[in-house]
Order: C-alpha cells, then structure tokens, then sequence
C-alpha cells in the first residue's frame, strides 16, 4: 500500500488535509499499542508532506504494470477462504500460483480483495479492473474466480463488492450455481440493501432547510427502529446511509444530526452535556471510507467527543427560521433540561413564540409553566385561561387538563360538571388518559350519574390502547365480580397487560394471586408471585414490601428463611405506614433477628403500632419495657414521636 492508501487520501492532497487526516489515525494508533502499526503511519504522513508532481510521475511509471495482463509481479498467499470443507455445494480446484510472470485467477482475486478492503467505496472499479485480467483466460478459470469470490462474500462483511459482484455476474437471474444456497442468501442481502436504500433515499438531497433537515432526520430515525431487529438488516441500513451520504453535498448539520439520533453518538456524562462517538460509529470506516470521513469531518471530535447536542443544534437553526413547530420543541428541551441545561427563561421565550404562531401545543406547554410555577410566578387562573384556549381548538390534551383544575379545584372552584364536560370532549377525541378519568366520574357519580355499562364502555376504549391503569381497574372490576359479572381470564390477562405496561397495582394484584394460585385459571408459583410483587414494591407499592417480608419472615414452599431480606421489606413498608409491618419491625429490634438487637427502637415502633389499636402490639412490648433504663426509655418515646412527626405515621 502507498502513502495514499495508507491515509486514505487522494494522491497530492493538501497539506492540511493530509496533517487533519493524520491527527485522527493517529488517535487510534498508538505507538505503545502497535510500533509496527504506527510507524507504517508515521511513514506515510511523512512521504506525503514530502509529496511532489515527480513522485507523482513516478507512481504512474511504477503502477503502469498493473493495468496490463502481466502486472501482477509478486504472487500472492493462498486465502483461506479457498478451504473446501468449509462450505457447503462443490469444492473449488485447488488452483496454485504457477510463476511470477503468469497471472492466476487466485493472484486475481487475492489483488481484489486486498484492494476492497483499503478502499471499498471503489468496488465497482475494483471488480472491472480484476475482471480485466482474466479476459484471455479459459473459461474454467474465470468460473472459478466468481464461484471463489461469491465464497468469499459469504464468509466476509464486504458490501459494496458484493453489490457490484451480484450486479456483474447477474446471480439473481443465473441458476444452476454449484453454490446455490449461499448464491441465495447474497441475493436475499442484495435485496434487503436495495429495499433500505429505496426507503430512505428521499430523505437525502442536497440544499435542505434546517426544517427539512429535522424532518428527514426523524423520518430516517423511524426507517431504522423499524428495521427487524437482527444484525443483517442493521448492517446493510449503514451501508445505504453511506452509499447516500456519499452522493449528496449535505450540511455538517444534518450529518452530525443522523448520528445522534439513531444513537451512534451518546451523552457520556449527563451532567456536563458531553457526547462519545460509540463503537458502532468507527465500525463505518470499514464499509465506505469516503463516507465516514465526511461524517467524521462533520462531527469535528476532539478525542471522539464533541461538547453541545447536534440535535439541539439543528432545533435552534429551525427554531430560529420560524418553524412553530421546532419552537416548541426547543422550550421543550430547556423545559426539561436533558440534553442542555435547564433554562426556564429560555423555556417560555420558544414556548411564547411557537404560540404566537398558533401552536396549542406550545399553549400547552405556557400553562404547564404558570400551573406549577415553573420559571414564572404561580398563577393558575392564567393556567386556565391558555388551557381554555387551547381546548376551544380542541386539543384533547387542553380538554383533559382543563378538566383536571375543575375537578381538583386548582386555580378555580370545584366545579364537578364542567370537569366531566372538558373531560368526555378529549375521551371522545380518543385521548386514552381522558377515557380513564371518564370511566372513574361515572364510577363515583361526580358531574353524572353513576353508570357502570359507561364505565365498562370507556374503560374499554382505553385499556385497549394499552393505558395501564384503565387496564388495571377493568381487570379488577372483573375479578371481584361485583359492578359487573366475573370473569378470571379476562381479569387476569387485563391484569398481566396493566403489569407488562408498568402498573404497580395490577403487579400487587397478580402477586398475591400467585401466592395462592387460583384453580382452573392461574397456577400456584411462588417465584412469579415474588416477581409481580418486586415490581409493585420498587415502583413504590408498599404493601407489596409488607407481604414479601412475611414470605421472606416464615419461609415459603422452597423460599427459605431470609431475616435480612425481610428486614429489610418490613423497614420500608414501616416507614410508608403499614402497621403489621411497624409491629414486625418492633419484634425484629427485640430479638435482634436480620438486625442487630435494639430495645430502644423496638420500644418506639411498638409504641407507633398501638397508635393504631393494633391489640397484638402488647404481647412483646412488657419483655422490651423491663430491658430499657429509664433513660433509654425516654429515648425510645422522644424516637417514636419524632417517626410518628416525620412521616405522618
């Protein structure tokens, strides 16, 4: 390889380009990693400052021999790939270099693929000039040559030259290959290539707009999570995103942004809004090297990180051309402060010019601001009055929170009507959380009467876009059996889906089912049961800790004994108010069982637990009076009034 090749530069590249190029291998060739590795580069940066029209003379006289039949002076290594037993169909003759002077077909395609793998962008080429070679061979040799090349394609990740080999040799139209399984799977890639390619080629041009460039960067986001997830189609979307990027003159802009939505950069430190190129990014140098530079280039990394988001980069170019829409998605992003620092100014100056436009959506958003206070004084009547004017647009989400103040009386008087009016107007518009809070006014008769065939209608509609807590509630109504007629299977299948979605108390529900079992519709499974129950207690439920700690406390069919473990359940379901928990805790401080022994606290939860009329609280209680001093018991009833005053215990 020459000097060029080695930088992957156009011969007489200038001086800049040739020592930018050089700084970026350099980082990732290391002397103290590979002296041979680095000092070949070294050598080449070093030949290519000294680079002048001679040398280039020269490399003309030198390659010469090359684009003639006997150019192949040095014969080259047998590849492994011509190994038989390695694939399935007929095995390849073992053809072998015969001399210097005489081309083989094998010397041939070890040249190809020596040249695909310095620079793959130029496969087409490669394979002209390979094929070149071989036109005053027989027949048999060239056959062998595109039967061991199409072995090789198989084996090795080389895109773009199997592009160019499938189209060449037509083997999406020639049967009777000897290797018709593998000829098969190239023309099934093939395929899939040109299927991606064609799906996102409108999302490339030259001359975009900011906008354009934000909307054709979540277009493509989409085309890529719609992929199947499997690392074939993965591979050949980066191959038609290079092939692409290759072709059009694109903004800095709209590349740095494609690599940080489908996620090839990320934030390495959240609290100082740093990016990383990850690991999937280098791998694109291997498939077009043009194409990755011009990213590369794009991105101008120092030590593969860049500073500011180039997503919040391309929003503020929309933001300030006018787009109404980009608007409120930037006061979003300094709302929230996840990939920039969070600037409620900022927030309400985009939010205010994207509404000036027309936008409910940043309508919405102003009202958030003033209901909660948040980079504004707390007002709710001007919360109302945006809400109300979204809502008279009717924007369902406007409609449903609107309904939310008359309901809660927040900035106006509790008006149980006009909240089921606002609210039934963005049910009817599909809104999945409105069809919920429909379903729950009709349940308790607030602004209409009590109907449950309603609640059983709305609940309906939005359990079945999958809103976990109107999935929970209609689970519940059918295993109690009480508003409506019972139903197992559909109680627990809604209960399983409200779970899957995130619903701690369709969690809590199905764990003490599964404690039990429940005969003809659900087994007895202590582990699903501690599963179901784990997740409605780390999502906060703290009944779900009670009850862990009891299976933990007394052993379980084949769950042992855990006094840490249930320790530890009790602790968290004490402090949230669960009184058999508080008394549990109390006997574990006496008797020092997953904890260390401790009479003081024992005294004072057991003390919090008689709070509650909880008669049991005394059959321990005179052991732990007679082992505290009059000190400690003093200590241990200022410590139970401190808990009971914390958290409202």
């Amino acid at each position: 390889m020459n000097c060029w090749e080695i930088l992957a530069l156009q011969p007489g590249a200038e001086e800049r380009d040739i020592k930018r190029r050089y700084a970026q291998l350099v980082k990732n060739c290391r002397p103290e990693d590979d002296p041979a590795a680095w000092q070949q580069l070294h050598d080449a940066y070093e030949q290519a400052l000294r680079y002048d029209d001679e040398d280039q003379w020269q490399e003309e006289e030198e390659e010469q021999p090359i684009n003639m039949p006997r150019g192949i002076v040095y014969p080259r290594p047998v590849m492994t790939f011509r190994a038989p037993n390695t694939f399935s169909g007929h095995p390849l003759p073992d053809v072998a270099v015969k001399s210097e002077g005489e081309v083989t077909w094998q010397a041939v395609l070890d040249m190809l693929c020596e040249e695909n793998e310095a620079t793959p962008e130029h496969a087409p080429m490669q394979l002209s000039k390979a094929l070149s070679f071989l036109e005053k061979k027989d027949l048999s040799s060239r056959m062998c040559f595109e039967e061991a090349l199409l072995l090789y394609l198989h084996r090795v990740f080389r895109p773009l030259l199997t592009l160019a080999a499938a189209q060449t040799f037509r083997w999406h139209l020639v049967a009777g290959s000897r290797q018709p399984v593998i000829q098969t799977e190239i023309n099934e890639s093939c395929l899939l290539y040109y299927r991606i390619e064609k799906e996102i080629a409108s999302y490339f041009y030259s001359t975009m707009s900011p906008s354009e460039e934000l909307e054709n960067g979540k277009a493509l986001l989409s085309s890529y999570q719609q992929l199947q997830e499997d690392d074939r189609s993965h591979k050949w979307f980066k191959v038609a995103l290079l092939n692409l990027i290759n072709k059009y003159d694109l903004s800095d802009d709209y590349l740095s942004l494609i690599i940080e939505l489908i996620g090839w950069s990320f934030q390495s430190d959240p609290h100082q809004f740093c990016w990383q190129v990850s690991e999937q990014f280098y791998v694109l140098f291997n498939l077009h090297k043009t194409g990755y530079e011009k990213i590369l280039f794009a991105l101008n990394l120092e030590q593969g990180k860049y500073q500011q988001s180039k997503k919040l980069t391309s929003y503020k170019r929309a933001a300030q051309q006018g787009n109404s829409v980009f608007q409120n998605d930037l006061g979003a992003m300094y709302y929230i402060g996840e990939i920039i620092k969070k600037d409620f100014v900022q927030a309400k100056y985009w939010f205010e010019k994207s509404a000036g436009q027309g936008n409910n959506d940043a309508l919405l958003n102003l009202a958030l601001m003033y209901r909660d206070g948040k980079g504004v004084n707390k007002n709710p009547q001007k919360a109302i009055s945006l809400y109300l004017n979204a809502a008279n647009k009717n924007h369902p989400l406007a409609q449903h929170s609107l309904a939310c103040m008359y309901r809660d009386g927040e900035g106006v008087e509790v008006d149980d009507e006009q909240a089921f009016k606002w609210c039934q107007k963005s049910a009817e518009q599909g809104y999945a959380e409105a069809q919920y809070h429909l379903a729950t006014m009709y349940i308790d008769g607030r602004g209409v009467d009590v109907d449950y065939q309603q609640v059983v209608y709305w609940l309906n509609l939005s359990a079945d876009q999958k809103y976990s807590k109107a999935e929970c509630t209609l689970g519940y109504m059918y295993y109690k059996g009480t508003e409506i007629p019972q139903d197992m299977t559909m109680a627990i299948n809604l209960l399983k889906s409200a779970a899957d979605h995130g619903d701690i108390d369709a969690a809590l529900v199905l764990g003490q089912l599964y404690v039990h079992g429940r005969e003809g519709y659900l087994p007895k499974d202590i582990h699903q049961a501690i599963a179901y129950l784990n997740q409605a207690q780390e999502g906060g439920e703290e009944q779900s800790a009670e009850i862990l700690g009891m299976i933990y406390y007394q052993g379980f069919e084949e769950i042992a004994e855990n006094s840490a473990l249930s320790f530890n359940m009790f602790f968290k379901a004490a402090y949230a108010g669960i009184k058999r928990a508080q008394r549990m805790l109390s006997i574990m401080y006496m008797e020092g069982d997953g904890t260390d022994k401790n009479y003081i606290l024992s005294w004072a939860w057991g003390i919090i637990s008689e709070a509650y009329h909880d008669l049991e609280s005394n059959d321990w209680l005179p052991e732990v009076r007679e082992s505290l001093s009059l000190q400690d018991l003093s200590r241990a009833q200022r410590m139970a009034r401190i808990l009971k005053k914390r958290y409202q215990l």
